[in-house]
């Protein structure tokens, strides 16, 4: 092999940049770290704040081993029933306080399974047909 005099092969000169590393770059590091760190806990919350109850997703089993839970630990009663197309029975479940309810779907097996839950739970009052309901009853004041 013959080297041709008229090509240089040598690589290039590489010039980097001096590094500063006086207080004004040490600065600007800390606030690129802390900026990713909160880039961070703000993405971790957004995602548990919108993601769903995994208990309430998850929750199946026998009637009687869910219904037993929800009275222990949320004081949850049956409020009202009914009956599925397919045979199944929705009950809804609810505090006393409305502070939290449950619905729960049972088949005709026995098998039960959570179908959703959430807070604020309140009974609208039935309005009777031909009935006129007054702003005093309205009120609550009956």
């Amino acid at each position: 092999m013959t080297v041709n005099p008229y090509i240089d092969i040598s690589p290039p000169e590489v010039r980097l940049p001096p590094v500063d590393r006086g207080p004004a770059s040490i600065r600007n590091a800390i606030l690129r770290v802390v900026a990713g760190i909160l880039l961070g806990i703000i993405a971790f919350a957004v995602i548990i704040a919108f993601s769903g109850p995994v208990s309430a997703q998850q929750a199946a089993g026998d009637r009687t081993t869910l219904v037993k839970q929800l009275t222990q630990r949320f004081a949850e009663h049956p409020v009202s029933i009914g009956l599925t197309s397919s045979g199944g029975m929705i009950e809804i479940f609810a505090s006393k306080d409305g502070s939290t309810w449950t619905m729960l779907l049972t088949m005709p097996d026995g098998q039960s399974r959570v179908i959703g839950d959430g807070e604020s739970w309140f009974t609208v009052p039935e309005k009777l047909s031909g009935t006129k309901i007054s702003s005093a009853a309205r009120a609550g004041d009956h």
